[in-house]
């Protein structure tokens, strides 16, 4: 075996050894004929499998170079859950120039080759300029990514950190196919939250499904809690190249809400909530509706709005405590809804003939009187409403019955 044969073939066990340890790859310009340099993590069990999600990160300014040693904000997440591909644009450059979202492509292209990822499982995210990066890789290539998620950037121009005043698509269509989440801090005055909010609202407005999480206290560095939330992975991984959305469907139950899952608009969810507390007069109420994203995160306050859809599904049975919900097209939170038994005021008086029943209790659409003579048999009361007066000519019982 030649001396150069040897040295190549232990490169070659060191590269993959290397691979399996969870380590990062500095890649230097030209080692391949790549015009930028790049950084590449896998996880500690990259080996076991052969279909991780790539993360293409692009970094903000100031991350310009050559040493290939950009990377997202430290995260045990991204570190164990997806293989992560960071190019880094070079010295006086910007992803604001298309030669360098040109190079970037190449050099994932290149990766896709040799990595065990899954194609199409492609999230996208970018911060600050990379947050304006990643918009305008996924207008260059909108066939790469499942999920983009621009982090404290904007569409178009920089424009001094306003909102933009060139730069946006005239034609966003061949984007429909993409979910977006934005994430900005609502005291950022490096990039101002009004370009996340021109972003969102001309999307929303051309039929991009978007999310938009705006972060009370983070200023320009909503970054270092998005990249460590459970969340924010498990709404990317639910997402697919080229497929329908999956939107997220949350359930309230006593004021505590979490997340069901994932899903595309019509698919059949079996949902249920509690018993009522029958003891203390409680009965269940019924299921409602709202367009929301629920989404937690240690990074303090926030506001979320989503894609504002007009359909948030339906119920098989909205008043069954067990049914079957049909997704629309729209995150959506379903709230299991209780109330209690009205109290029922009884008063006796008598007349010149019988005595005289008077019923008061607080009238709802949900509930009827009824009554019976023996406590087997119930009968509606045929009464609009209380309170209700009657004459008692034998032993009568009366209760409030709640409809199904």
């Amino acid at each position: 075996m030649s001396y150069s044969y040897a040295l190549a073939l232990s490169l070659l066990l060191v590269l993959f050894s290397q691979l399996d340890a969870n380590v990062e790859t500095h890649h230097l310009p030209q080692e391949w004929g790549n015009q930028l340099a790049y950084n590449v993590s896998v996880p500690n069990n990259y080996s076991s499998r052969t279909d991780w999600p790539l993360l293409l990160y692009f970094h903000g300014n100031g991350g310009q170079g050559s040493n290939g040693q950009n990377k997202p904000p430290a995260s045990s997440l991204w570190k164990e859950k997806v293989v992560m591909l960071a190019p880094q644009a070079s010295l006086n450059n910007t992803w604001w120039k298309k030669d360098q979202r040109i190079a970037a492509k190449a050099i994932l292209d290149h990766e896709l080759a040799r990595l065990n990822v899954d194609p199409n499982k492609i999230i996208i995210v970018g911060q600050s300029m990379g947050g304006y990066g990643s918009f305008l890789f996924a207008n260059d290539y909108p066939e790469v990514p499942c999920a983009v998620a621009p982090i404290s950037g904007g569409w178009g121009n920089f424009n001094s950190g306003r909102p933009a005043t060139s730069g946006y698509p005239d034609d966003m269509s061949p984007l429909d196919h993409i979910p977006y989440w934005i994430f900005h801090g609502n005291n950022d005055t490096t990039v101002r939250i009004g370009c996340s909010q021109q972003a969102y609202e001309m999307m929303t407005a051309d039929g991009i499904h978007t999310k938009f999480t705006t972060y009370l206290n983070q200023a320009h560095h909503p970054r270092n809690h998005i990249y460590d939330s459970q969340m924010f992975y498990d709404w990317a991984f639910a997402q697919e190249k080229n497929t329908p959305h999956n939107f997220q469907l949350s359930i309230e139950i006593d004021g505590v809400t979490s997340v069901a899952g994932y899903f595309e608009s019509g698919s059949a969810v079996s949902i249920t909530s509690r018993q009522a507390d029958r003891v203390n007069g409680e009965f269940f109420y019924g299921w409602s509706t709202t367009s929301e994203v629920h989404y937690e995160d240690g990074g303090g306050p926030k506001i979320t709005v989503s894609y504002p859809s007009q359909n948030l599904g339906a119920f098989d049975n909205p008043k069954s405590q067990t049914t079957q919900f049909i997704m629309g097209s729209s995150d959506v939170r379903i709230t299991a809804n209780y109330r209690l038994l009205p109290n029922v005021d009884v008063s006796l008086s008598r007349t010149d003939s019988e005595p005289i029943v008077q019923l008061n209790y607080q009238n709802s659409e949900d509930l009827k009187m009824q009554r019976s003579y023996d406590l087997v048999t119930w009968t509606d009361m045929p009464i609009p409403g209380p309170p209700y007066t009657e004459e008692v000519d034998q032993k009568k019982f009366f209760r409030l019955q709640i409809l199904d």
